[in-house]
């Protein structure tokens, strides 16, 4: 391509899919993976109006509309356009192409030349020059063309109205793009401008900024600085004040005594200084700049190692080499720790366009601002990367959000949310993250609107579960309404009938209602308990539940005994008794003991989980004195369960080693 083309493990049900949406950082995976039809970047619509009447023109428009990456179908379209008769045609693929590739900056020319080419009014052209130094503002070649289509084709009188017009936009393009370390031709440019014009006072005042400034050709200029003075003399090259210091810092025997005492009245006429006085008075003015030239010396030194390690310092679709990018975190963490603000944030613009697709350098960057207060600049670059460059990084927006959120902006937060929901409705945790900023708000109806629709478009079961159980919460705890909520996991209940997560869910809804229904929640666990196609491990735990709930909150000891016995009867309906306690142990001590979880555990020894096991109920609390002997009786009973499961653990486990 040549430089024109620049721009350059295992699922758990209790994760739904896609919940993080995360997508590749390299850039040729980013690529690779937009490329496809289904890419994120293809929900993002391209501007084009009507039919075209030239052939092949709808074809590469398709083609561009259906895979957004696909660089060589919009040069395509950009030439195709180019050569049709209707203006219009150009019009709409180079705003297309440029609202996606910004920072191509040959094509914002191309884009200029066509609609001079075609004799569009002048203002056209400069509103298409004035885009592309917005878009790219650190592109040196984008400014020179921009100053010369200026200079050659609307301030060509050189009328002070005119000179004084283009000086403006040199100073643009300097403040813009004068610290580009290969800016060398747009300071050349200025300088000669201003000679042509014998502004020579100006030309040092440039000089003097360029100094200050480490650039390719820095040497250069400093020679060119020295010719400049020695031509035009010291009067034409600095101005009086500084020009009378200079006199007063010279030997009074160098000096004719009638030029020892003049002012800066004086100077405002033409003063022919003898050759000698001259001489002197240019080596001063030199030595002088020498002392912030050498300064300028020492800071190349420093940096130039990674000037000359970028092997491509403009935008491009192809991604960079791994050494690019570790001199790119290099330069800037020197910049960093050595520079002062102006050069940092300047130098991560300029990595910015190189690394457009990167996005560490985005974050970094704003991190960089939002630490020293910047915040209207770090919300500007949020907008940019996540609208342009980044548009699929859901990592990226979900910080963009929390960004404008933490700032007080939440309707941008939701908007940005609601983007990229369009561009990702298979990733379901950006519904819950929008729902969360709106509940924020106190727009509970907005909040609840998310996740409906959310689930009303899921169509993976892992992530109608989570949905279900997401909204069934909300309506229980934000709403109030717990009717509604167990209605809405019922009805799920429906398509998915053994499920565990929304059975338990069930259950923590009877636990928290206000007030509390015993007998309803003893069913839910009862429900699955009877249910002939539920796991013995699933039954365990429910059984496990109903014990639980009774303890908590049941009078009757009677029923508490029952529910013993319908645990102890599912154990024993096992053919694998040692397995079914090391599998409730597990379940249990989540609830009981304060372990982690199972699926964070090792798995547990069967012996040791039976004598845990006797050892907890036999120290339950009595209920009642009528329950007293019932429960006593109980825990002999387990006891002896215990001393048997053990004896089946040992055995099954010497099975296994002999095998």
């Amino acid at each position: 391509m040549s430089q024109m083309a620049e721009m350059e493990v295992e699922q758990d049900e209790n994760v739904p899919s896609s919940v993080n949406g995360s997508h590749p950082a390299d850039p040729k995976e980013h690529q690779q993976q937009h490329s496809k039809p289904n890419g994120l970047d293809e929900h993002r619509p391209v501007n084009r109006l009507g039919v075209s009447t030239v052939p092949g023109l709808d074809e590469l428009w398709l083609a561009v509309s259906s895979n957004f990456q696909d660089f060589d179908s919009w040069t395509k379209l950009l030439t195709k356009a180019e050569s049709c008769e209707d203006i219009q045609e150009l019009i709409q693929a180079y705003d297309a192409f440029l609202g996606r590739y910004p920072l191509c900056f040959g094509y914002w020319k191309k884009y200029a030349d066509n609609l001079k080419k075609r004799k569009l009014p002048t203002e056209r052209v400069v509103a298409i020059f004035e885009r592309g130094v917005v878009a790219i503002p650190l592109s040196i070649d984008l400014w020179i063309h921009y100053l010369n289509y200026l200079m050659n084709n609307i301030y060509k009188e050189k009328t002070p109205e005119d000179t004084a017009a283009v000086r403006k936009i040199f100073d643009r393009a300097i403040n813009a793009s004068g610290l580009e370390f290969k800016s060398d031709k747009l300071w050349d440019m200025y300088i000669n401008w201003e000679t042509e014009n014998k502004e020579f006072l100006r030309v040092t005042a440039i000089y003097d900024r360029l100094f200050k400034t480490p650039t390719k050709k820095y040497e250069q200029h400093y020679q060119k600085l020295k010719e400049h003075v020695r031509e035009h003399g010291p009067q034409a090259s600095v101005n009086a004040t500084e020009l009378v210091s200079f006199i007063g810092k010279m030997p009074k025997e160098d000096v004719p005594r009638e030029f020892r005492k003049l002012t800066e009245a004086d100077l405002t006429a033409t003063i022919d200084f003898p050759e000698l006085v001259t001489k002197k008075l240019q080596d001063l003015i030199i030595d002088d700049r020498k002392q912030v030239y050498r300064q300028l010396e020492k800071e190349m030194q420093k940096i130039l190692a990674y000037e000359e390690a970028i092997r491509r310092n403009y935008f491009h679709v192809k991604p960079l080499e791994k050494s690019q990018i570790t001199n790119w975190k290099s330069y800037i963490d020197y910049m960093l720790e050595n520079s002062t603000q102006e050069r940092i944030i300047f130098l991560f613009e300029r990595c910015l366009i190189t690394c457009a697709y990167y996005e560490e350098f985005w974050v970094k960057y704003i991190g960089y601002l939002e630490e020293h207060g910047l915040i209207e600049r770090a919300q500007e670059v949020y907008k940019r990367g996540g609208g342009i460059h980044l548009p699929g990084k859901i990592g990226f927006h979900t910080q963009w959000a929390n960004f404008e959120e933490k700032y007080g902006f939440k309707e941008n937060a939701a908007r940005v949310l609601t983007e990229l929901e369009k561009m990702n409705p298979e990733v379901v945790s950006i519904a819950v993250h929008r729902c969360a900023v709106y509940r924020r708000m106190w727009s509970l109806s907005k909040a609840a609107e998310c996740l409906e629709n959310a689930l009303s478009n899921a169509r993976e079961r892992n992530n109608i579960i989570f949905l279900t159980i997401k909204l069934s919460r909300f309506k229980a705890k934000m709403e109030g309404n717990y009717n509604a909520a167990i209605e809405l996991v019922e009805e799920t209940l429906k398509k998915y009938p053994i499920n565990e997560r929304l059975h338990l869910h069930l259950v923590d809804l009877e636990y928290s209602r206000p007030a509390v229904n015993v007998v309803s929640a003893c069913k839910r666990c009862d429900d699955v308990m009877d249910n002939t196609q539920m796991p013995l491990k699933t039954k365990l735990k429910f059984a496990q539940r109903k014990i639980e709930f009774l303890e908590d909150f049941g009078n009757d000891p009677e029923q508490l005994t029952e529910a013993r016995k319908q645990f102890e009867a599912l154990l024993l309906d096992d053919k694998d008794p040692a397995a079914a306690v090391a599998a409730h142990h597990a379940y249990g001590s989540e609830y009981l003991s304060g372990s982690p979880p199972p699926d964070k555990r090792a798995k547990m020894d069967a012996a040791q989980a039976s004598a845990d096991y006797s050892s907890y109920y036999y120290s339950w609390p009595y209920y009642a004195t009528a329950g007293q002997t019932q429960y006593a009786t109980s825990a002999t009973s387990y006891q002896q369960y215990a001393q048997y499961w053990a004896a089946a653990a040992n055995q099954n486990q010497g099975a296994a080693a002999g095998s």
